[in-house]
């Protein structure tokens, strides 16, 4: 197996790679949720999950941190809002990138709060991170797989996750829903997926060696590791929940004002 990263457009240069690829299951894809909002933020034909990628299973999901630099003082929901009603669009948020995951729970959380936060858009989470540890933003807005490690060393304060339930590993980080701001649920999952018209029998084989690989607790424990949850799903139960997110998403950026 070949593993290639093709960065670039919120994960737009990889899935038209694959897009154009022959169906034949030697070329795929692993994408996060991007792949249901991008359609929503990005105004192109080839960027339509539904009709350009074959989905075949969701993998693992990631939990969404909302954290605070050290040199901003902020150490909860409550101190933040306070802090953006006193100073109204003082306070930086950084997500990794516009249309992102992290941009969304920012602009809900504005919503749900009535408070104005600044958006600052980076291009990958890393940045982000690194600029919110360096307190030239106040907040940080991303994933446990860039998130967790800064908070568990105190290097960064947690403040609350957006999942729907406290994550195991991150226990003393409430909910935003259990913080009064309710809704805000966002768990960005990673999925496979393949080429258009990928015939039945291909997305079949492949989930059923998933399957037997998913059956490994090295395997699994692999991704725990890495602060995800097991997350195997086969074509049958993913492809709908798909679905359901890109028309979801485009209700939520519409409402929220975001596309571009």
């Amino acid at each position: 197996m070949i593993v290639e990263n093709r960065a670039g457009a919120a994960g737009l240069a990889g899935s038209e790679t694959v897009a154009r690829s022959a169906p034949d299951g030697y070329t795929l894809l692993v994408m996060p949720l991007d792949v249901a909002i991008n359609p929503n933020t990005i105004s192109r034909d080839s960027n339509d999950p539904v009709r350009n990628l074959t989905p075949i299973a969701s993998l693992s999901a990631s939990t969404q941190i909302i954290a605070a630099s050290k040199q901003s003082g902020i150490k909860s929901i409550s101190d933040l809002i306070k802090r953006a009603k006193a100073e109204p669009g003082k306070i930086t948020f950084a997500s990794c990138g516009a249309g992102s995951p992290g941009q969304i729970i920012g602009e809900l959380i504005k919503e749900k709060a009535k408070i104005d936060i600044l958006h600052v858009a980076y291009k990958g989470c890393a940045p982000a991170v690194n600029d919110a540890l360096g307190g030239h933003v106040a907040l940080v807005i991303g994933g446990a797989g860039t998130v967790a490690a800064p908070v568990n060393g105190g290097l960064l304060t947690g403040i609350a996750v957006a999942s729907d339930e406290r994550d195991p590993e991150l226990p003393n980080l409430p909910t935003l829903v259990q913080e009064g701001l309710d809704g805000i649920v966002l768990v960005n999952w990673f999925s496979l997926f393949g080429p258009p018209k990928l015939p039945n029998e291909i997305v079949t084989k492949i989930s059923a060696d998933l399957r037997e690989i998913y059956k490994d607790k090295e395997f699994t424990d692999g991704i725990l590791k890495r602060t995800m949850r097991v997350n195997f799903h086969d074509r049958a139960t993913f492809e709908p929940t798909m679905k359901r997110d890109v028309e979801h998403f485009g209700r939520l950026l519409q409402k929220l004002n975001s596309k571009s």
